[in-house]
């Protein structure tokens, strides 16, 4: 096609185009202005590199790239269904309709055809949609190559957005310092189990050095 019958065929569906892009335009903004808006909050959480030795504590970890790989995971276990179940859980998203909402083609339909029938969701169900759907408003990624790990969720309520946030920070924090106490408490017990053959062996020596010192000729 030449350049000129080109130009004749635009010129004749001038209108149309025009009519195209203005209903494309139209559209674009309508969606837009109908959207709610969604709101983004973070946290931050610093992750302590250092690894004591209960049993030395003088000494510490400070591997670099180990210490890399550590953060690396940690992000991993906030990403986790353990710690996310949790919020869910203790934040009652299951009850919450931006989170628990069924969004299948059928639950939409049905909003706005009721003669179509759709069955009761179970508890578990609910459970699992909630957490689906924080799944994928929450984004966790480490700060460059910092032992920063930045926590952000995205919501219609900003309020409720730095809630969340700021509940699963607060769930791995605590997650965290339970695991540190169980490590206490296991190096304590260790160190009672130690002190106490000490003790036997010294008692069981004492013993042995008096029956020498008092055996009769």
């Amino acid at each position: 096609m030449e350049l000129r019958q080109l130009a004749e065929l635009l010129h004749r569906h001038t209108r149309l185009i025009l009519a195209t892009a203005v209903l494309v335009t139209l559209a674009t903004a309508a969606t837009t202005l109908l959207l709610p808006p969604i709101y983004n909050s973070s946290a931050l959480v610093l992750f302590d590199p250092n690894r004591t030795n209960l049993m030395q504590p003088g000494n510490s970890s400070t591997s670099s790239s180990g210490d890399s790989a550590h953060v690396d995971s940690e992000v991993e276990i906030l990403r986790s269904d353990q710690i996310l179940g949790l919020v869910s859980g203790n934040e009652n998203l299951a009850e919450d309709g931006e989170f628990a909402a069924d969004r299948s083609l059928r639950a939409i339909f049905a909003r706005y055809l009721p003669f179509i029938p759709t069955p009761p969701s179970s508890e578990t169900d609910v459970e699992m949609r909630a957490l689906d759907m924080l799944k994928k408003r929450v984004s966790i990624n480490r700060r460059g190559t910092t032992f920063v790990i930045a926590i952000s969720v995205r919501s219609k309520d900003p309020a409720r957005a730095a809630q969340l946030a700021n509940a699963i920070a607060q769930t791995y924090v605590e997650r965290q310092l339970e695991q540190k106490i169980s490590a206490s408490m296991a190096g304590r017990d260790k160190i009672e189990s130690q002190l106490s053959e000490a003790r036997a062996s010294v008692i069981r020596a004492e013993t042995s050095i008096s029956s020498t010192m008092w055996t009769p000729l």
